[in-house]
């Protein structure tokens, strides 16, 4: 061997380790997802972690920290946006891509249980593992479905329609599957093997697309019914930690502009939505029969004072909005969805509550929508309520209460149901939401989430949640809309196409003239039980790997005493 082919080769054996194999396929899916967005990438992507989990032989738990390690590196630049608004974010960001860097080592180590002990084809395996940790994530303690393989694929109209089948897991499945069966064939000794890799990877994309093409020529079952005009308010407020007592003013300020220049310009509307905590007095809320002054840090005439004055802007609000309908030909009562906090006052500590609040045409709040999944670091600390002084370090008065139920209201021939913020990142809240609502008799038309994105200042955090927005309106075929101050505004709909979006950290105004889609979801029947089977499989074989070492140690002694 020359000296040259030497070196090349020992540079090569420096670069296959499980640290830079990890980190390679973690590349590769960074580029595939925001800002990039290269979502062929996403098909090759898995292909180093799956050449780890080929791997016979691995010694210790070295390589598993390597690959966590690896893993937090590629969260940290994926959610690197997370960290614009305040200092002390950096070190939720760090925390939070520490917490996400565990789930990669453990597809791994299920995958190559999988493979090496019960003997199972690689392009079963893969999928099966990777689907179930992924629901695992989802419905871990932060339920955190962003950035999935399925994300990567939100542009590719007739590949993510198979999600109104298994949810956005179907869609992961599918991608995990192809690069399993690309690494198969390209590795495999046998030639058999090879075709039979491809020939299932090519049947199966085929199915997938003919599926896709289908659905998509299906005409939606409301398409003929009268819509329901919507106008979605986009401000620009970044979120900043300056103490500006002018910045509520001018919050409310540049909505009620955009808003004058909506109705003037595209109205009359149904409704209007502003984004989330765009309206910047609270909501404060007291309980029947109950005398605040039993709390003496609440002063009874400033919470009076407090009442009016939101019931006053209110009225100013929807009154305006209403008068200018008044003033055209097509004359429509327009109602108010718009985004505020919520304080409860009884005879428990006070409550605060990020909520929607829908207003009608006499200046009525008719309902209200807590949101009901809050976001660590943003809206709540770990353990501040046992530990308060960790709320010092962040910029968080106290927590957050969470809601507990969803909520639907009516805009002419349609119902309407809110959410608020990450909560459309989760798939199966969502898909709750629908599904409870239709329990109760009133299950929503459309979808419409109410999201302040300021705090990112324009990063590809926005495309991120805008792409989770896509696969929701997929997986329960409905219309969704998003109010994102700041961006991206969007109306959705119920195949996943986008209609109309807003621009990056500027303002703009959506009119969505949305209807009823109406067509039928088997994910809205059956949730999430396709990928429940996969977590099973992945229990199964943690469970099998955990008794099969504990019976080797009980018969080894020398392995019992290290």
């Amino acid at each position: 061997m020359t000296r040259s082919r030497f070196l090349m080769a020992h540079s090569a054996r420096r670069f296959d380790t499980p640290f830079w194999l990890s980190a390679a396929s973690g590349l590769l899916l960074w580029a595939a997802l925001p800002p990039l967005d290269w979502w062929c990438l996403a098909w090759v992507a898995p292909v180093f972690w799956l050449r780890l989990v080929r791997q016979e032989v691995w010694r210790g738990r070295r390589p598993y920290v390597a690959i966590w390690f690896s893993s937090m590196l590629f969260w940290i630049a994926v959610l690197q946006g997370i960290r614009l608004a305040h200092w002390a974010n950096y070190l939720g960001l760090v925390a939070l891509a520490a917490y996400l860097g565990i789930y990669v080592p453990l597809f791994i180590a299920v995958a190559r249980q999988a493979v090496h002990r019960w003997r199972l084809p690689l392009p079963l395996a893969a999928p099966l593992a990777w689907t179930g940790i992924e629901l695992l994530r989802g419905y871990g303690p932060l339920g955190f479905s962003m950035a999935t393989l399925a994300q990567t694929q939100v542009t590719c109209q007739r590949v993510i329609q198979v999600a109104d089948l298994g949810g956005a897991y179907g869609i992961s499945f599918l991608v995990m599957t192809i690069a399993a069966c690309l690494v198969t064939a390209w590795s495999a000794s046998h030639r058999r093997r090879r075709f039979g890799a491809a020939l299932y990877a090519l049947s199966l994309l085929t199915l997938a697309l003919v599926y896709g093409q289908v659905r998509l020529g299906q005409v939606p079952v409301g398409a003929n019914q009268a819509p329901v005009r919507v106008a979605l308010i986009q401000g620009a407020i970044d979120t900043v930690f300056d103490d500006d007592p002018d910045r509520g003013r001018q919050m409310l300020q540049q909505y009620m502009d955009l808003t004058d220049g909506a109705c003037a310009r595209y109205g009359p509307f149904d409704l209007v939505v502003w984004p989330e905590s765009m309206f910047p007095l609270s909501d404060l809320q007291v309980e029947p029969g109950v005398d605040v002054q039993f709390d003496p840090t609440i002063d009874q005439a400033l919470l009076d004072d407090s009442r009016i004055l939101f019931d006053r802007l209110v009225c100013n609000g929807i009154g305006r909005v209403n008068d200018r309908a008044e003033e055209q030909r097509d004359r429509r009562s327009t109602s108010w969805l718009l985004g505020t906090t919520t304080w409860q006052f009884g005879a428990h500590p006070p409550r605060r509550y990020n909520a929607a609040l829908v207003v009608n045409p006499a200046a009525d709040v008719v309902a209200r929508y807590y949101k009901m999944h809050p976001v660590m670091f943003g809206e709540y600390v770990p353990f501040g309520d046992v530990f308060p002084a960790l709320y010092d370090l962040f910029p968080l008065p106290n927590g957050l209460t969470p809601g507990t139920e969803p909520v639907a209201f009516a805009v002419g021939p349609l119902r309407f149901a809110p959410s608020i913020c990450f909560e459309s990142t989760i798939p199966h809240l969502i898909r709750w939401h629908v599904a409870e609502l239709a329990r109760r008799g009133a299950a929503p038309d459309v979808l419409v989430n109410l999201t302040n994105d300021g705090w990112f200042w324009g990063s590809s955090i926005l495309d991120l949640q805008l792409g989770c927005a896509v696969l929701r309106a997929v997986e329960l075929r409905r219309p969704l809309l998003v109010a994102a101050n700041t961006g991206f505004s969007a109306w959705i709909n119920g195949q996943g196409q986008i209609l109309a979006q807003g621009p990056r950290r500027a303002t703009g105004i959506i009119v969505a003239d949305v209807s009823a889609d109406g067509r039928w979801s088997g994910y809205v029947q059956w949730g999430d039980g396709p990928a429940a089977l996969c977590t099973l499989f992945c229990a199964a074989v943690t469970l099998a790997a955990a008794v099969s070492g504990w019976l080797r140690r009980r018969r080894s002694p020398s392995l019992a005493s290290r």
